[in-house]
């Protein structure tokens, strides 16, 4: 999967007028976030970063505990 997301992030890089979007989805934890962010830096890119860190995770509101990670991560790069 890292291999993909590489492809993905290489394309958009090569087609710098375009809004290309790419989502990683899955469990907490799995390296989604860290794995943008270790390709983001070997491919030299500019990286931002938000958190939701105000999301309360308890039983009371329907949302899963986090396993690791950051919950509701957004990044953005600039090619």
């Amino acid at each position: 999967k890292v291999k993909e997301v590489r492809t993905r992030m290489e394309q958009a890089q090569q087609q710098q007028n375009s809004n290309k979007l790419l989502i990683l989805v899955g469990s907490p934890g799995i390296g989604k976030s860290t794995t943008v962010k270790v390709l983001a830096s070997e491919m030299k890119l500019t990286l931002h970063e938000w958190n939701d860190s105000s999301v309360s995770y308890n039983a009371s509101n329907a949302r899963l505990p986090p396993r690791g990670g950051t919950p509701n991560t957004l990044l953005s790069i600039n090619y």
